[in-house]
């Protein structure tokens, strides 16, 4: 199987959570941000207030402007990256939930020889090996009950033969009886 195959085209695969997703990470790394930038800021503050000459509060201000003009477009840059970031690995996430609920639900429809294959760096590698065994086993038990339901059909019809052949009276109620099990396997 080549990789085109396994690769998905569209990284949106459930929009309004993965974008819902994006934004909250955004949303938390601005807030952890600005609290950070209170941990930086409130103490350069405490600092200037306290200072005792004019060039000492300079100096201070001084780097207090050039921190605020680094730190606040780092944050809307970082909170951008992150929340580019879980779009791209909610991809690995939200992908293989969906290969997962269209197997579910051709499962639900009797599609039992439905196979799943995700990709390597996909999480949830596990549910794929236990889902495709369960496929499996559902197929195995529906060829098993199609056999014998084929069997059992086959049988009575051969007794039924074997009733009307002998030749011999048998009771009616033998005769409705067999004739009643046959059209209720579904062979009239």
């Amino acid at each position: 199987m080549s990789f085109w195959t396994l690769s998905r085209r569209k990284y949106l695969i459930r929009p309004s959570f993965q974008l819902r997703l994006a934004f909250n990470i955004f949303f938390f790394v601005v807030v952890y941000s600005v609290i950070v930038g209170g941990a930086l800021f409130l103490p350069l503050y405490f600092e200037s207030q306290n200072a005792i000459s004019f060039e000492e509060q300079v100096r201070i201000s001084q780097i207090t402007l050039y921190l605020h003009t680094r730190l606040w477009v780092a944050v809307l840059l970082v909170g951008a990256l992150a929340g580019t970031h879980a779009i791209f690995y909610s991809h690995r996430v939200v992908g293989p939930a969906y290969r997962f609920e269209v197997m579910l639900n051709e499962l639900l429809n009797g599609n039992y020889s439905i196979r799943i294959k995700i990709r390597s760096k996909d999480e949830f590698k596990e549910l794929e090996v236990l889902l495709n065994r369960l496929a499996s086993v559902l197929e195995h038990i529906r060829n098993s009950d199609r056999q014998l339901h084929s069997d059992i059909t086959n049988k009575l019809v051969s007794v039924n033969a074997m009733v009307e052949a002998s030749g011999i009276e048998h009771p009616e109620v033998v005769r409705r009886a067999l004739k009643s099990l046959i059209s209720e396997i579904g062979i009239a």
